[in-house]
């Protein structure tokens, strides 16, 4: 075992280190080293240092292709300008330049809506301060991106409707039953980037096609053509919100365009990772919802660190994981007697965690989640087994186990009596106020949350053992101390990815249940030290032997 052990941690260490190589090739900026014939492959970029330019955002029907001299100006209508920006780290107030513009009122025209076609950006660069901002010798570079998805909105999928009004209205139940299958609409997202990809070092060309990029060199010139930098995976795409058709009195959705400067190694990187979940998603069937809420990272305001956090947090998760389960695996194993350890909390969280699985694969929603909780559900389906099986050391310890554990059925009973009412009120407010897709949907969601609400009361039964016994000793600190480790990652999750809702709750009543065990052991440490020092000091003193003291 211990042999195993030490080669899956070579193993481990060695897939990181694999990993930490890999990102560093994907980001390394491939730039000019000093010597004698760097000058015959040196390249800079198509733009000056420090130059002051103008960019446009226009919204289109038609695609066009990236180019000065293939702009469809007569089929674009410009939604957004940002004036006087640098090519460089700085802009003229010293700040980095981040501008924001939040569209709304008719900022599409009815002409790009009255067919239902897709949307696109072109976002045009020009030199900042001259007349004729269409004329091609002012132009410095355009580039086209997908703005817009057909997506089927989150309320209309799977035929959801509100169950409690079908239920009592005959005509909206035949509505509902005989409703047309929903069609995908028009829809765009809350968020889109643009920006500049900053580098103003010279570099080697020979490097640039190396790394696939000998398409932005201009061999005549010898220039390099950085594109815009574009992204709209800042809203994952279940997320978009539909365009109303033309002529229709409802209002258009809003939508954020954010303008940031990105360095190269960050862009690089970026496009790396997107081609690898674009091939996830194709070949390999990755769900859309883990995949879009890794694309979120791909944040042009925060640049690589949030990205590398989350990927280096991600790690640490798998690790501690993988450190919390081989270690309760030990202490469960070595152990004869489970006294002081509670049966009904590790069943709940059993019936808690198929729960969640349930509710994961109803919401249709994140794989990673879902694995880790059915590995959860068999693990503690091997601990019960394993306590059924033990025998308790004597019949007085029986008897006061027994009591203990007729207290903690009864701490249980009083404390879900106390939440019953508060989970009524929620499954009612949610049965009126959301759509479902049938009574099974709501019965999961419900219960889903009702297990989060029940999670305190299922968690109570240890800490009041641990209260009854004076005592700590009988957990597996050890494993706990991972748990918690893993339970703080989340928290970090929980703030940068997305995750389902539900899960969050989980994640900050797990760190309350361990401050108060973190604060049971602090209290009961030292009151064990206080009773031991009275022992001692209370105990007679030792006999002396006669024999001894005689011959002395």
């Amino acid at each position: 075992m211990g042999l195993a052990n030490h080669l899956l941690g070579v193993a481990f260490a060695g897939y990181i280190a694999h990993v930490c190589h890999t990102f560093y090739t994907m980001a390394k900026i491939p730039l000019l080293e000093e010597g004698p014939e760097g000058a015959l492959y040196a390249v800079k970029s198509s733009i000056p240092e420090s130059i002051l330019l103008d960019m446009d955002v226009y919204v289109s029907n038609r695609p066009g292709v990236r180019g000065r001299e293939s702009i469809p100006w007569t089929a674009m209508a410009r939604v957004a300008t940002f004036e006087n920006v640098t090519y460089d780290w700085r802009g003229n107030d010293g700040k980095d330049g981040s501008e924001e513009v939040k569209l709304s009122g008719d900022w599409i025209p009815d002409r790009f809506r009255s067919k239902n076609e897709s949307l696109f950006a072109h976002v045009v660069l020009r030199k900042a301060g001259v007349k004729g901002h269409r004329k091609a010798s002012n132009l410095l570079d355009h580039r086209v991106m997908d703005l817009s998805s057909f997506m089927i909105p989150q309320e209309e999928r799977d035929g959801r409707h509100y169950l409690l009004d079908a239920l009592v209205n005959r005509t909206y139940a035949e509505e509902v039953e005989n409703s047309p299958a929903p069609v995908p609409r028009l829809s765009v997202p809350k968020k889109m980037e643009v920006g500049l990809i900053v580098e103003t070092r010279p570099m080697d060309v020979r490097k640039l096609y190396q790394k696939g990029l000998g398409g932005f060199v201009d061999q005549k010139t010898r220039k390099l053509y950085l594109p815009i930098f574009m992204n709209t995976h800042a809203t994952p795409r279940d997320e978009f919100e539909p365009v109303p058709a033309a002529g229709s009195p409802d209002a258009l959705p809003e939508m954020t365009i954010s303008f940031h400067k990105v360095g190269m190694s960050y862009w690089m990187l970026s496009e790396s990772l997107l081609q690898g979940f674009e091939h996830m998603e194709d070949v390999m069937k990755v769900n859309e919802y883990d995949l879009d809420s890794f694309k979120m990272l791909l944040s042009g305001s925060s640049g690589p660190w949030r990205l590398l956090v989350v990927y280096g947090v991600s790690f640490l998760h798998i690790l501690f994981e993988y450190l919390s389960l081989r270690s309760d695996f030990k202490f469960f194993k070595e152990r004869t007697s489970f006294e002081g350890l509670s049966r009904g909390s590790i069943a709940m969280n059993m019936v808690m965690s198929l729960i969640s699985c349930l509710y994961v694969l109803e919401q249709d929603e994140s794989r990673i989640v879902l694995y880790f909780l059915v590995i959860r559900i068999v693990f503690s389906g091997w601990k019960l087994m394993k306590m059924s099986k033990s025998k308790d050391a004597s019949l007085a310890e029986l008897e006061e186990m027994q009591g203990i554990t007729n207290d903690e059925v009864r701490c249980m009973k009083y404390l879900g009596l106390l939440l019953l009412p508060v989970v009524v009120a929620f499954c009612t407010y949610r049965l009126v106020n959301y759509k479902f897709r049938s009574w099974y949907s709501f019965l999961i969601l419900s219960l889903a949350a009702c297990s989060e609400v029940f999670g305190f009361v299922v968690m109570t039964p240890q800490v009041f053992l641990n209260y009854r016994l004076k005592s700590v000793e009988h957990l597996p600190w050890r494993a706990l101390s991972y748990q918690a480790c893993n339970t703080f990652i989340d928290d970090v999750f929980t703030l940068v990815i997305r995750m389902p809702e539900i899960h969050k709750f989980s994640v900050f009543r797990d760190d309350i249940v361990f401050i108060i065990c973190c604060y049971q052991r602090w209290i009961y440490s030292g009151r064990r030290h206080q009773e031991e020092e009275e022992a001692k000091a209370a105990a007679p003193p030792p006999a002396t032997d006669p024999a001894r003291k005689k011959a002395e």
